[in-house]
Parts: structure tokens; C-alpha cells; sequence
């Protein structure tokens, strides 16, 4: 009974869309209740007589499920590219963290970056220096976030 149920509302959703097309609308409204469609004898393959109307919307729909299938492959494949590639940014943004945390590299950093420690910079240099500082800041602040969370 379920997969009677099923089958009528399968191709009520497909009159409704055919409906739609029919209208110039890409996207069909409330499906009507109306008597199913006629069910197709098939044949041992489960496919519909040669002579029957829907063998080409048949045939589009394997079109579609082909391509659909393909670009699953390929959006897996690409998946698996980029877990590679996060997996080697984040061993190198430790390997950063860990130099970042050696004694006195913030420090001089500071002193190489901080716009108050060159007092002869002309406006493009201060505004570059000012940049430099606060990404560093940035950068320590992330390091200290992380060290709390894994504390």
C-alpha cells in the first residue's frame, strides 16, 4: 500500500511540474488532488514500450542522473584535495605559532613594526608599519585564544 501511495504521489508531482512547464513557470505551485496516471506496463528490463510518449523524458532524466553522478565524483574528488591542503596549512600555521612563541620574538617584532619606533617615517611608511603591527597583533591574539581553549 505504501508504495502505491508513494507512486501516486510521485506522479502527481510530476503532472504538476509538466503543469508548470506548460505555464512558463519554473517552479510548480500546490499540486492538485486529482486520479494518478495510468500505470505503464514494462517490460522484464523495467522499461517502458518503445511506442510510449515518456521514453525521451526517460532518457533525459539518465542524461541528467549521469551528470548529477559525475559531478558528485568530482566535488568528492576536490573534497579530498582540500583536506590535504588544510591538513598541511595547519601543520605549518603550528610550526608558525611554535616560532612566534619563542622568547623575545614578540618583542622584537614590535619594536621592528610599531610606527612609534620610527619617528622619521613619512605617512606611507607609518600607515605600511601600522598594517605590519596589528596583523602580528592579530596573529598573538589568535595564539592566546587557541592556548586558552586548549588550557
Amino acid at each position: 500500500m505504501l508504495s502505491r501511495r508513494w507512486r501516486d504521489e510521485f506522479n502527481a508531482g510530476r503532472a504538476a511540474v509538466r503543469m508548470a512547464a506548460a505555464r512558463g513557470r519554473e517552479t510548480p505551485g500546490p499540486v492538485p488532488a486529482h486520479a494518478p496516471e495510468p500505470e505503464i506496463r514494462r517490460d522484464h528490463a523495467g522499461a517502458a514500450p518503445a511506442g510510449h510518449g515518456d521514453t525521451g523524458e526517460v532518457e533525459n532524466l539518465r542524461a541528467l542522473l549521469a551528470e548529477v553522478h559525475e559531478l558528485a565524483e568530482l566535488s568528492q574528488a576536490r573534497i579530498a584535495e582540500l583536506e590535504t591542503e588544510l591538513t598541511a596549512m595547519h601543520w605549518r600555521a603550528d610550526r608558525m605559532a611554535d616560532v612566534l612563541q619563542i622568547q623575545g620574538v614578540r618583542k622584537m617584532l614590535h619594536k621592528v613594526t610599531h610606527p612609534d619606533t620610527h619617528p622619521g617615517a613619512d605617512e606611507e611608511q607609518r600607515r605600511a608599519l601600522t598594517e605590519a603591527s596589528s596583523k602580528i597583533n592579530a596573529a598573538y591574539d589568535l595564539i592566546d585564544r587557541t592556548k586558552d581553549r586548549k588550557a
